[in-house]
């Protein structure tokens, strides 16, 4: 199922025209109380450095791992 799932993703990703980075090591989270935004610092293959700043954050390691764990946020109530 390996390789038909990979398949899917990748035309998933090209039908939507979605900008998908492999290799990449998330290296710092932190949470804006203030503006409410996260702030992501993401090392990407190849040694560029991004920080990405959203209101929003998901992190999906994987499919069909179970219960999903929901951290608490501090802040958020």
């Amino acid at each position: 199922m390996g390789p038909k799932l990979a398949g899917w993703v990748e035309a998933y990703a090209e039908l939507l025209e979605l900008n998908v980075w492999t290799s990449s090591i998330v290296q710092r989270v932190t949470w804006n109380e203030s503006k409410k935004t996260w702030s992501i610092k993401v090392l990407r293959h190849g040694g560029d450095i991004r920080t990405l700043n959203c209101r929003h954050l998901v992190f999906a390691t994987g499919s069909g791992a179970g219960k999903p764990y929901m951290p608490e946020i501090p802040g958020k109530v």
